[in-house]
């Protein structure tokens, strides 16, 4: 009965991807999912749960909602979080640790509340949570443990659990990550939102570590985004590690079988002026499984203007930005070689590109429209797409609307 049990979920992404998130979600089989700021809100079983976390590439964070009551001092906090039952939440041997906002409500310092809040769950595990100092260096796959979020607002907590930890976006295979790395959750969505199909060529003129490029292979072979992190949902009693290993084997089964019936596909490939980015990339490559199945080429982009393109296909990419936007060595500047290549390409050809909001001005003309803004490395962005046909896609969506709670989470997840 537990496997079925129904359960409130936050599902959070990159700010700005909200309703790419959305749409992903509902193409999973997710039932109204409830577009907020910062992510997407749904109830379901652990199943569902299950295929969110594997199958989703937006998906930046999972949180479960285990707890929800009145808090007004320390008494009413420890009753509170006993009454939880984390012997049936967190499962046997499990790493975690504690995380605490709070906000307009009596009980406000942070450490006093996560202190008692880990007395109260060590009793009850009989195991003290990860140490502060282990908890900062976790910055790989599997370092971190489960983390029990307590977001107290007007003296209102709400308790939930995220048994990946570190956030989703980080799929494991990207050590190498090169000079200006994209997320992987961005990369993804970008795909899906320029409109990329697995069976289209795809070329990347400034690559860099291949996040891109990889992505685009990794779902033309059916890996589902969440593949390398999967097995950390056992962490979550609920779902245990019998059937995260089974529904994890048949949705695999499933993705592989879809992708195949689409063919093979055009060529995806990364090109880059910098030896040492493309080794990092080919690392990444082969970490992610795709080593062969995407081409890797030394070469400047602006040499794409020296030979006619394939008619059809999409052109994809996180252009050089700020101090990198000027060329280098007699290269030609970026904003001009993207308006050439702009006009170089064929109208078959779809673009999905990622340039700073404040200094789009400098980059001209490409025939391209905004369809979200995100934050990349700090800096406020737009996605832009152009359609094969060379159309435009409508703007950026509307905003979604913050619940109390998304006021409460909204600073951390800036933060993160």
């Amino acid at each position: 009965m537990a496997a079925k049990k129904k359960h409130q979920v936050f599902c959070a992404c990159l700010p700005g991807l909200e309703a790419a998130l959305a749409a992903e979600l509902a193409a999973l089989g997710v039932e109204t999912p409830k577009t907020i700021e910062g992510g997407v809100e749904l109830i379901a079983d652990p199943r569902m749960i299950h295929r969110v976390t594997l199958c989703s590439g937006v998906l930046a964070s999972l949180r479960i909602r285990v707890a929800n009551f009145e808090a007004r001092h320390f008494k009413q906090l420890e009753l509170g979080v006993s009454k939880v039952g984390w012997g049936r939440v967190i499962a046997s041997g499990t790493p975690w640790r504690v995380e605490v906002t709070s906000a307009r409500s009596r009980l406000y310092h942070t450490k006093a509340i996560a202190e008692r809040v880990e007395r109260v769950v060590s009793e009850v595990l009989g195991r003290p949570p990860l140490s502060s100092d282990l908890a900062k260096t976790a910055a790989h796959v599997g370092q971190d443990g489960l983390v029990i979020h307590l977001r107290l607002r007007r003296d209102r907590c709400v308790v939930s659990v995220e048994p990946s930890g570190l956030g989703l976006h980080r799929r494991g295979w990207r050590l190498d990550a090169g000079g200006a790395p994209l997320r992987e959750d961005l990369a993804y969505a970008m795909l899906s939102l320029g409109g990329w199909t697995p069976g289209s060529a795809l070329l990347d003129p400034f690559c860099g570590a291949g996040t891109l490029v990889i992505e685009a292979a990794r779902r033309r072979a059916g890996t589902p985004p969440g593949t390398e992190r999967i097995a950390e949902l056992a962490r979550w009693s609920v779902a245990g590690e019998a059937n995260v290993a089974a529904w994890t084997q048949a949705e695999q089964r499933r993705q592989v079988e879809t992708r195949a019936a689409g063919g093979a596909g055009g060529d995806i490939v990364g090109r880059d002026l910098d030896e040492q980015q493309l080794k990092a990339a080919r690392a990444n490559a082969r970490r992610a499984g795709v080593g062969d199945s995407l081409r890797f080429e030394r070469a400047d982009a602006a040499s794409l203007l020296d030979v006619p393109m394939a008619p059809e296909g999409h052109l994809i990419t996180n252009p050089p930005w700020g101090r990198r936007v000027g060329g280098a060595g007699g290269a030609a500047p970026i904003p001009r070689l993207l308006q050439d290549l702009a006009g170089h390409t064929p109208t078959q050809w779809g673009w999905t590109i990622i340039l700073p909001a404040q200094g789009r001005p400098r980059f001209g003309r490409l025939g391209t429209g905004p369809v979200a803004t995100v934050r990349s490395g700090g800096v406020r962005a737009r996605v832009e797409v152009r359609t094969a046909g060379g159309g435009q896609v409508a703007g950026a969506t509307r905003e979604p609307q913050r619940t109390a709670l998304q006021q409460v989470d909204h600073q951390q997840r800036r933060e993160e």
